[in-house]
């Protein structure tokens, strides 16, 4: 009972830790300096004030674009590094006259106007499916009246609290029963709690206006319930699955893997049925979960391929058509060193990429993050190795279901890949990032736990895996520093 007791209580720790950590990054970032948080909050504004969500090609808030020319933007990602969208940078604005510092103050402090006018920037966000920023739209109106940055605070803080959510249920899930205390438990009910501090990108991420938080809580609901269906055949909890599915399409396309995989294992699992009643129940369950998920997602992908071209509705597959197309992209000169370049950023990302200015340490400060992924994710690898195979002759079945984790992220990262493709044929340059797996860390806390376990279990890298999991004590500190004081003027 007290070992159970004990890690109850770290868990609590860790995810109260990590509540506190989102809340102080969501204060300490600037008006926009979220990633893409200019459209995020338009697409906000203009389903609320107008109850009609953006179409492809449909533009900005004029709001958004009034405050670039007054108040400090978000630096540009390339040099020579001016104000993205705006007029000026944090150190331009600071060395600025006291009636602009003063213009700017007033624009963030004061009342904002409760109206969505369009701008003139097209708002590249509209590709996007409107469930997040429909269950946004209430506390939009909540913030009526209040300032710019009030308002921003409100939305960033519930869209964390979504995302956090989602590591809640997923630790919760894992809870281990005291009849089974293992290490595999207890490695595996931590886990979800300690993946943000193991890879700080988390923060950043999440503690910003974005779907991807939304898009975390449904995979740790996704998850749960297919859990549960792999336990027990049953038709409600296909039902279930299939519309946790289905809301996680309305959210955002990257929901694709999770259904990809979770479709793939029902097939298997349909096709290796053996007995009459398992394979009547598999078979009409598969049915029923295709039905269901198309039927609740399904109309939004068929407007936008109405509206685009192609069922994801994405604005670069759309401006494919102006460049040539994917293949003739392969013959241009300098392309397989651009998209070698952008995997890689899509890795790098992944562990550290700051926010919209991309207030990066130096690099050798990265090194201890691509170290925890390596290791935790080869120590998974031979974790799989020890236990599946055993399983799988046992159970004479094909697929063990402890794959699917690594399955969902090999096809979420293969994604990735094509849209380092995407980008490079549509626009010249790679810029891809790879932060969106952050929002499947309910599934991949699953990968860590195990890396841990194994990796903890050999003696010579005991002492390597506890640095490694103390680092981001000193890490996390550093760049929050580096960020504030390019916040404030002085990068």
């Amino acid at each position: 009972m007290k070992r159970r007791a004990d890690l109850d209580r770290a868990v609590i720790a860790l995810l109260f830790a990590s509540l506190l950590i989102g809340a102080a990054q969501v204060c300490l970032l600037p008006p926009w300096e979220g990633f893409d948080e200019t459209a995020h909050y338009s697409y906000i504004q203009q389903l609320a004030e107008t109850g009609v969500w953006p179409r492809l090609g449909g533009p900005l808030s004029s709001a958004v674009e009034q405050y670039g020319k007054v108040a400090p933007m978000p630096y540009a990602a390339y040099p020579p590094y001016t104000a993205a969208d705006g007029d000026w940078t944090y150190h331009e604005f600071f060395l600025a006259s006291a009636d602009q510092l003063e213009a700017g103050r007033r624009l963030v402090q004061a009342p904002a106007k409760a109206s969505w006018k369009p701008g003139t920037m097209p708002n590249w966000e509209a590709q996007h499916p409107p469930l997040y920023y429909a269950l946004l739209v209430p506390f939009y109106w909540l913030s009526r009246g209040w300032s710019l940055l009030q308002a921003l605070l409100l939305l960033r803080i519930v869209s964390y609290f979504l995302a956090w959510l989602g590591l809640c249920i997923t630790a919760a899930a894992a809870r281990p029963p005291e009849s089974d205390l293992s290490p595999e438990s207890a490695f595996l009910y931590v886990a979800p709690a300690l993946g943000p501090f193991v890879f700080p990108m988390w923060f950043p991420e999440m503690a910003r206006l974005g779907n991807d938080s939304l898009v975390t809580l449904l995979v740790a609901a996704a998850w749960l319930a297919f859990r549960r269906l792999l336990s027990r055949n049953r038709i409600s909890n296909y039902c279930a699955v299939a519309l946790l599915c289905g809301l996680g399409l309305l959210t955002k396309a990257t929901f694709l893997p999770l259904v990809a995989v979770i479709l793939g294992y029902l097939v298997v699992r349909c096709w290796l049925a053996r007995e009459p009643e398992d394979r009547r129940a598999s078979r009409s369950g598969l049915l029923l979960f295709c039905a269901l998920a198309a039927a609740s997602s399904g109309w939004w992908y068929l407007s936008k391929y109405r509206e685009t071209g192609n069922l994801l509705g994405a604005h670069d597959i759309a401006n494919l058509a102006g460049s040539g197309g994917l293949l003739p992209a392969l013959a241009k000169p300098g392309f397989f060193h651009a998209f070698l370049e952008g995997v890689f950023q899509v890795g790098i990302s992944f562990l550290w990429n700051g926010t919209w200015s991309f207030v990066e340490p130096p690099w050798p400060a990265l090194l201890p993050l691509l170290a925890s992924a390596a290791l935790f994710g080869l120590a998974h690898l031979v974790f799989l190795r020890q236990i599946t195979l055993a399983q799988t002759l046992r159970r004479k079945t094909l697929l063990s279901a402890a794959w699917l984790p690594l399955l969902t992220l090999a096809v979420f990262a293969l994604g990735l890949v094509f849209s380092v493709w995407v980008f490079i044929a549509a626009y010249g340059v790679a810029g891809t990032p790879g932060w969106y797996l952050h929002s499947f860390a309910p599934l991949f806390s699953i990968i860590l736990g195990a890396g841990i376990l194994t990796a903890m279990r050999s003696l010579m890298l005991r002492i390597p895996v506890i640095v490694l999991l103390l680092y981001p004590l000193l890490f996390l500190p550093g760049v929050a520093v580096l960020e504030a004081l390019t916040y404030a003027g002085c990068g």
